[in-house]
């Protein structure tokens, strides 16, 4: 009849739905986490600062969006000083004292060319169309990327 018919077409378009989306969270999702997520970056950026977290600092971020709650979720605590202005950004990478920071690369680039010969890239990741760089001030530990 046709009622039973009706009944076993929305039973197996259930199941089908079903199936894929058990599919796609056991299987692609897990699959796109390295990619989508930051979690390698916060790892890294936890072991990288550690001892400059210890001596009271904050590893600073400009850039960002809500990038810094991922970070502090996935490195398990590490919450990130958000600096709003640019100028900001760059006096404290200009200043004497090293300075860790969690920037956008774009950002970091526009900084003035003696600012960015202060800074050594660390670690890097890709979200989106953003690309994300830990750096340190102070001696360069990389030349100039930018």
């Amino acid at each position: 009849s046709l009622r039973k018919r009706w009944r076993a077409a929305v039973a197996a378009m259930a199941v089908t739905v079903a199936l894929v989306y058990l599919l796609v969270q056991t299987v692609v999702f897990p699959a796109l986490e390295p990619i989508k997520s930051v979690r390698r970056f916060a790892v890294e950026l936890k072991g990288e600062t550690a001892g400059y977290r210890a001596a009271g600092n904050r590893v600073l971020t400009f850039g960002l969006g809500n990038v810094p709650r991922a970070i502090s979720f996935y490195s398990g605590g590490v919450y990130l000083r958000e600096v709003t202005r640019a100028e900001d950004l760059e006096r404290a990478l200009a200043g004497p004292a090293p300075v860790y920071a969690a920037v956008d690369r774009k950002a970091l680039a526009a900084l003035p060319a003696p600012v960015r010969g202060r800074v050594g890239v660390l670690a890097t990741t890709s979200m989106a169309d953003q690309e994300i760089v830990l750096v340190r001030s102070g001696p360069a530990l990389t030349p100039d990327p930018f």
